[in-house]
């Protein structure tokens, strides 16, 4: 008589998955640098996410070498979060002439079976000053419900961290008032900016 296999499957861990761009994100038009305000606007997001969260590259950091030794540097020394050591977990791949989006949604697709190994991702968002849910409905599809479009100006902002947050911790109804009041305040500059112009044309 043959016996049956009694042991049970690995436990896995419940994640929350940040894809992170840094040119307009970790910096802003102003300076090439990582800056410490976008830094911790991060790091808010990583303390105050339900699930433990992970970060997948989605920069053109990722790209060379050098450039990606210096934000991995730079996240482990300046970020006080747990489990620094694992806190990146990969990068979204090269694909030519494709799409950010693209590039993320092929991450899921070629490591789906050495995350589910591990992981169990229950939610995810992508950080970056590009718009990635533009360029067609392909992309519109992907980042649906998982992206915040960063103004590179000024960088990571904590109420955009809070967005984010909000995001991985499925507190859609907070974003929506969130969303609410930025558009009402966007209505009253477009006011003014109007009112100006009829005032001095």
């Amino acid at each position: 008589m043959i016996m049956g296999c009694t042991g049970s499957a690995p436990e896995l861990t419940l994640i929350s998955i940040i894809f992170l761009d840094v040119d307009g994100v970790l910096n802003s038009v102003d300076s090439d640098i990582i800056d410490k305000v976008h830094l911790d606007n991060l790091e808010y997001i990583i303390n105050h996410s339900k699930f433990p969260c992970k970060i997948v590259l989605s920069t053109s950091w990722r790209k060379h070498e050098n450039t990606k030794i210096e934000l991995l540097d730079t996240l482990k020394s300046e970020l006080n979060v747990d489990d620094i050591d694992n806190l990146v977990i990969g990068s979204t791949p090269l694909l030519e002439k494709s799409q950010r989006a693209i590039e993320i949604d092929r991450y899921f697709k070629l490591n789906r079976d050495v995350l589910n190994k591990k992981y169990k991702t229950e939610s995810w968002v992508a950080l970056d000053d590009m718009s990635l849910d533009k360029p067609n409905e392909e992309c519109k599809q992907i980042m649906n419900g998982h992206f915040v479009k960063i103004n590179c100006q000024y960088g990571l902002t904590l109420d955009q961290a809070k967005v984010a947050l909000n995001i991985l911790n499925g507190n859609e109804s907070a974003n929506d008032q969130y969303n609410q009041q930025l558009n009402q305040k966007e209505a009253e500059i477009e006011a003014n900016v109007q009112a100006l112009y009829t005032k001095y044309s």
